[in-house]
């Protein structure tokens, strides 16, 4: 037993963070998911917060394309836990990987979706920080995808990340935008608006814009602001969604969408079939792309930079037809400690540049290389749900 009014039922997935569980909810007979931190974990004040974080912020969000939690607290042990709403389906890394490019009217709604999300948190002043196709779970309603936003675990609301003296960079760097890869203070929804735009650009070109063999190489190239247009690797990609893609992605903040319903409608519109015709509009494109662009900085021996990388169990629950305990997905979500210098608030594209500049020597001097490459294809895994 959880709680008297929750008994666990099975497990669904045990990782390197946690594990995730159906229960029973009693007297009502209905199944939930409880997730579990591991209990090597439970003694680490920051990743205790970072658990019940996701719960409250999950909590304050009222947007049913939010997954609802239902309670947290600690069991009779003391060991943390969060019910959830249990969901059936797959996150949108799964279905790329299993599908590969994705229709254009599905990706609008995908996308769509997520942004009415994401303005309901926005609204509330709570910043996402970590949206990624992971992080996207596809449910179905009435036979038509619909989208969860997983995982609030390292959200935060704005104003506490202004008087937050960290330089912490917290997140995935993949879909980070180029403030967030310097800082995680300081920034607004428009950090969150990018990382969907990099989001939407995976699902319809079955790519990242940016990538490169380390994180300094992967910084570096973001702060250029440039990638390959969607219709160089997709020919029925129309050039209104090139422009989208464009002012999604802009180095500096204030070019880009003002909110999330702006970004939505505007895409809307980019992919209106009435403006392109209905059959690039269903079409599905193969993984056979060519190669994004990419960046590589000379490695440099490893100095006293200690990184942890454990794989954390997933940010949410679904039944799946795969074997829901196959190997983990590789953890993604990074933590980088900055010098004071690279902490400094960025205030022009030009500015931002020579500071991703400065970083990356930093970054290669220290010998701070990721085993995987970004962007590179992912692992093999589970199709239940996003790691943290």
């Amino acid at each position: 037993m959880v709680t008297p009014a929750l008994r666990l039922v099975r497990i669904l997935r045990r990782g390197g963070m946690g594990s995730i569980w159906v229960a029973e909810r009693l007297p009502l007979k209905s199944q939930v998911a409880v997730k579990f931190m591991s209990p090597e974990f439970a003694d680490d004040p920051g990743y205790v917060e970072r658990f019940r974080r996701e719960a409250v912020a999950a909590a304050q969000i009222t947007s049913p394309h939010v997954a609802q939690v239902l309670d947290h607290g600690l069991t009779a042990e003391g060991m943390p836990y969060i019910a959830m709403e249990l969901l059936r389906g797959e996150d949108l890394r799964a279905r790329i990987r299993r599908l590969g490019r994705l229709p254009l009217g599905e990706v609008a709604r995908i996308v769509t979706q997520a942004a009415k999300a994401l303005g309901q948190a926005h609204r509330l002043g709570i910043i996402h920080r970590d949206i990624k196709p992971d992080n996207l779970f596809l449910t179905e309603v009435d036979g038509e995808t619909f989208v969860k936003v997983l995982d609030f675990g390292i959200a935060r609301r704005a104003r506490d990340m202004r008087v937050t003296s960290t330089g912490n960079v917290v997140g995935t760097p993949l879909y980070m935008s180029p403030e967030q890869l310097i800082s995680s203070k300081d920034l607004d929804s428009r950090a969150d608006l990018w990382s969907l735009g990099v989001v939407a650009y995976h699902a319809i070109t079955g790519q990242a814009p940016f990538f490169g063999d380390s994180l300094a190489a992967l910084t570096l190239l973001v702060h250029t602001a440039k990638f390959k247009p969607p219709s160089s690797l997709r020919p029925e990609v129309p050039p209104a969604l090139d422009d989208w893609m464009r002012r999604a992605l802009q180095l500096d903040p204030t070019a880009r969408f003002g909110s999330a319903k702006e970004m939505a409608d505007a895409l809307e519109r980019a992919l209106s079939p009435r403006r392109r015709g209905a059959e690039a509009w269903a079409t599905t494109g193969d993984t056979g792309a060519e190669s994004p662009i990419t960046m590589r900085v000379p490695s440099a021996p490893e100095t006293a930079v200690t990184r942890r990388h454990a794989a954390p169990a997933p940010s949410a629950f679904a039944l799946a037809e795969t074997d829901p305990c196959e190997a983990d997905v590789p953890d993604r979500t990074t933590t980088v400690m900055m010098t004071t210098a690279s902490r400094k608030k960025l205030r022009s594209p030009s500015v931002r540049l020579a500071t991703a500049v400065a970083l990356g020597v930093m970054l290669a001097g220290a010998g701070v290389l990721l085993g995987a490459r970004y962007g590179a294809p992912v692992a093999d895994g589970a199709a239940l749900a996003a790691v943290a």
